[in-house]
């Protein structure tokens, strides 16, 4: 009698644990400088572009438009000075906007949330605009780099690393292992 009851109950879609909940994930970044000139825009295209060659995939997109992106990119004077030591150069935030739609059919209950993913990126003034001429080889530019691509570690919801050689340890001076880096980058988009 009970396995009857429990093939009814199914049928009606009345037996589950909990609602059904379908989640979307939607990570698709789309990055803008909210302030700089020409040079610094153009850079940072450059620099999403170096960051999805080493990704191996489009993690990032460029726009030129603010109505376009969900992700901003802002460049702070003095930003170092905002920290204890006064070294602190960049800071990268993540950020989620979930949004809800429920509908109702007959006995069963669909929930469908999306979850969109965006990132929030700050960069001290002088440091990027003291590296933005320089040439794609040069120790200036691995520097802009390697900031830059910490603070978006940042933004994909990396901690910091223990491991001196790790792109999100907490200090950018010095070799950083971009492979291992990339290798988390591409697991967080799977």
């Amino acid at each position: 009698m009970k396995l009857i009851y429990c093939y009814i109950l199914l049928c009606f879609g009345l037996l589950a644990c909990g609602s059904r909940s379908d989640k979307n994930y939607i990570k698709n970044y789309v990055l803008a400088v909210e302030n700089g000139d020409a040079k610094t825009r153009l850079k940072f295209e450059a620099l999403i572009s170096e960051f999805n060659e080493y990704a191996g995939i489009e993690a990032l997109h460029y726009s030129q438009s603010m109505d376009d992106a969900n992700s901003i990119i802002n460049l702070v004077k003095d930003l170092r000075y905002r920290s204890d030591d006064g070294h602190k150069i960049g800071w990268g935030q993540w950020m989620t906007t979930t949004t809800e739609k429920r509908s109702y059919s007959g006995f069963k209950r669909n929930d469908l949330k999306t979850i969109e993913y965006s990132m929030h990126i700050e960069l001290d003034q002088d440091y990027v605009e003291s590296r933005i001429l320089s040439a794609k080889n040069s120790a200036a530019h691995y520097d802009l780099q390697k900031l830059f691509f910490h603070e978006v570690g940042h933004g994909l919801q990396m901690p910091h690393n223990p491991d001196k050689n790790h792109m999100m340890y907490e200090e950018i001076s010095g070799y950083k292992d971009f492979a291992g880096f990339f290798e988390e980058v591409m697991h967080f988009f799977d």
